[in-house]
């Protein structure tokens, strides 16, 4: 192990199989499942007339059908330098595990305060917020393309969601 890797050595032509993709596999299909079933039990509607579980529908459908994808393409062999695992002393661990609560809670953290403030606050102000939010999962300076970002999407979302298919949610503070 003097080179930073586990004792994992195979001679150089030889691959190893990748199965990293089974969980990724079975999950999305389990999470798509119960998510069609759940929104099974909403009307539906058609495509010009949608009700409150076709959305949800329609992406339990692609989760299930991207599990299938990914446990039919299989882990693709990798090459037996790239399979040797790094050995990670315990402060970059903690270092690790402080960039991924950084980036689940600023994306939690974000869809939780769009859901608690999109009536009182309308979808523009609602997705501002969110995006915001969600900026912090990536650090460094971003200011400007968060700022360009948050505006083009609540200005899209405004249109698509609110204009042309006419969900029942309020565009700015007040007005409907």
């Amino acid at each position: 192990m003097a080179d930073g890797y586990t004792d994992l050595d195979i001679s150089s032509g030889e691959t190893v199989r990748d199965s990293t993709h089974i969980p990724l596999g079975v999950f999305s299909i389990l999470l798509g499942s119960i998510t069609g079933y759940i929104a099974w039990s909403y009307d539906i509607g058609r495509v010009t007339d949608m009700g409150a579980g076709y959305f949800p529908f329609v992406i339990s459908i692609m989760l299930v059908l991207l599990g299938i994808a990914v446990l039919m393409r299989g882990g693709d062999d990798l090459p037996a330098a790239e399979s040797r695992v790094s050995a990670v002393s315990a402060g970059e661990r903690k270092l690790q595990l402080l960039r991924t609560l950084r980036v689940l809670g600023s994306a939690l953290g974000g869809l939780v305060v769009f859901a608690l403030i999109l009536k009182p606050a309308g979808m523009v102000v609602s997705v501002i917020a969110l995006v915001g939010i969600v900026s912090f999962a990536h650090p460094g300076p971003k200011f400007w393309p968060t700022l360009v970002l948050a505006f083009g999407l609540a200005a899209f979302s405004a249109v698509v969601f609110v204009i042309l298919l006419k969900v029942q949610i309020g565009i700015w503070p007040g007005v409907f």
